[in-house]
């Protein structure tokens, strides 16, 4: 008997004492906690039964459980996908915990590495193993992966390390590369104005060559990076608005995004970025179209289940329909990811 037969076996024995036999025949496909989440975020099981995001595994309401009915299958659980997440900084138990929560595809944009880089050759071996050893770690859990390449934001401001890595990035061929999607993250950190030549930079070899980009909203001032970004987008038409994904929205940024034609991404983080509430309240006031939810998990304290609960917290406040909820937990997503001819991968 393998590993993953003992496990379900074992899972089946504790929930028959508890659950009708509809759901032990539906745990059969996958392991428990990732069942149980699933059908959190459509509202099958109540959130109190149990919570893999806190971790609080042990917490059972077994008088809360709705009917399943035969009805019900794995076909019709909320479909998950995370379009910026920084797996480099996440460990491999962060990749097992998304494939049972059900998170089908991620994208993962180009980070910092936590401290000052020195050499050029850092950037080349960082979008190398993006490109390589991180699909390859995803697709043994079952997660399609993709990368945007780009100088990131925090390390705009290095002379002549910033401008050295982009041309290493272009005569090299790392943009033309199998599953890079995008020129990404690229945009704002401090707002000065050599971030903003490596933006622009960037940007036009974003136009050039045809391909989507990401921009990244400064963590303070938002208002401003927004109001520059405004600015740069209006004095060019070369900028296809359709192939720009803005993230790290707030309350403050949402509706000019929007209003300019651009993506709009919900980073759904703990303590410095917004909370499922705040985030729930923004898809409140200006609807589902072109509005993604993502974690943005990274080096700090983050979750990399925060689309799985996103999308329990949206079901939960019973204001949104399933289309609804999937289209900011998936389908914007792939929408916006689909215009790259590089991403191939198919719902």
């Amino acid at each position: 008997m393998t590993q993953e037969n003992r496990r379900i076996e074992l899972a089946q024995k504790f929930l028959k004492k508890f659950w009708n036999q509809s759901l032990v025949n539906l745990l059969k496909y996958r392991f428990c906690t990732s069942a149980i989440f699933r059908l959190q975020s459509r509202g099958r099981i109540s959130a109190n039964v149990i919570d893999p995001c806190s971790r609080e595994y042990n917490i059972w309401d077994t008088t809360s459980i709705y009917n399943m009915g035969e009805k019900n299958s794995a076909a019709e659980l909320t479909r998950l996908f995370d379009p910026h997440i920084h797996m480099y900084s996440r460990t491999t138990d962060d990749y097992d915990l998304m494939s049972k929560a059900g998170i089908e595809v991620i994208v993962q944009p180009s980070f910092w590495l936590g401290g000052p880089r020195r050499f050029v050759g850092t950037f080349e071996d960082y979008w190398e193993h993006m490109i390589t050893f991180e699909t390859q770690r995803a697709r043994e859990f079952g997660i399609e992966h993709y990368v945007c390449i780009s100088v990131n934001p925090k390390e705009a401001n290095a002379r002549p390390l910033g401008l050295d890595a982009i041309d290493a990035m272009t005569k090299k061929g790392y943009l033309d590369r199998e599953r890079v999607v995008a020129v990404g993250e690229v945009g704002y950190n401090l707002i000065n104005e050599l971030e903003e030549e490596v933006f622009i930079k960037q940007m036009d070899i974003a136009a050039d060559k045809d391909l989507l980009m990401t921009i990244h909203l400064p963590h303070n001032n938002k208002v401003e990076g927004m109001n520059r970004i405004e600015k740069i987008l209006s004095s060019s038409n070369r900028y296809k608005r359709e192939m720009i994904l803005v993230d790290h929205n707030v309350e403050e940024t949402i509706e000019k995004t929007l209003a300019l034609g651009l993506w709009a991404g919900l980073s759904v983080y703990p303590y410095t970025k917004l909370s499922p509430d705040r985030a729930i309240n923004i898809i409140k006031k200006y609807g589902t179209e072109r509005i993604m939810v993502h974690s943005a998990a990274d080096w700090g304290v983050s979750d990399p289940l925060s689309v799985p609960l996103m999308a329990r917290e949206m079901r939960k406040s019973k204001d949104f329909n399933i289309e609804q909820i999937e289209r900011v937990t998936f389908y914007n997503a792939y929408e916006f990811f689909k215009q790259s001819s590089k991403f191939t991968w198919k719902p």
